[in-house]
């Protein structure tokens, strides 16, 4: 695998998280890609060949997304694996609550693009 990008996901938001098949999709908009924080950018990270997926340590179903908005606290990339922690919000019923991801795979396809961008 290539070298990973510069990226700093602290306070990102969390458009999109679901497994498809034997990969992951996840998908990020506000991720810095500048030190400084002024560079702000839509990135898509695949997780190619799942071998492992835990919420919390326990095994992982498909749909990843537990509610309508997700923040990221933390996210640890490596070649092959992902540490994450979302505080997702339900605006709605006026609560927030936490839960870790561990994802082991083979390969880790990352893009990124401006906020601009149109799908």
């Amino acid at each position: 695998m290539a070298k990973l990008p510069q990226l700093w996901f602290h306070e990102s938001t969390v458009l999109d998280f679901k497994r498809i098949g034997d990969s992951i999709k996840l998908e990020l908009e506000d991720v810095d890609t500048g030190e400084t924080g002024e560079s702000k950018s839509h990135v898509l990270i695949i997780f190619k060949a799942i071998r492992k997926i835990n919420t919390d340590a326990k095994e992982s179903g498909t749909d990843l997304m537990a509610a309508e908005d997700g923040e990221v606290l933390t996210l640890n990339l490596s070649e092959q694996q992902m540490e994450l922690i979302v505080q997702w919000n339900e605006f709605s019923q006026h609560r927030h609550f936490m839960h870790s991801y561990y994802v082991d795979c083979e390969r880790i396809q990352i893009e990124v693009k401006p906020m601009d961008f149109k799908k």
